[in-house]
């Protein structure tokens, strides 16, 4: 829900991304990054080849 609410009011951005994490204030900007540069690393690995590993890992409820 706050995602696609972000994505809504600020368009299709890794900015709507890292504001799911850290808000849209500006003082929050460094974190906002911080966040999307994680997720943006995930999607890379998906994109790898890697997907099967990190669905593994999330099963066991480990970090991805």
């Amino acid at each position: 829900y706050i995602l696609a609410k972000n994505i809504s009011r600020h368009g299709v951005n890794w900015t709507s991304v890292g504001a799911y994490n850290a808000g849209f204030k500006q003082a929050n900007k460094k974190n906002r990054l911080k966040y999307a540069k994680k997720v943006y690393r995930k999607y890379l690995d998906l994109l790898g080849g890697n997907r099967e590993v990190i669905i593994e890992r999330a099963s066991r409820g480990e970090g991805v």
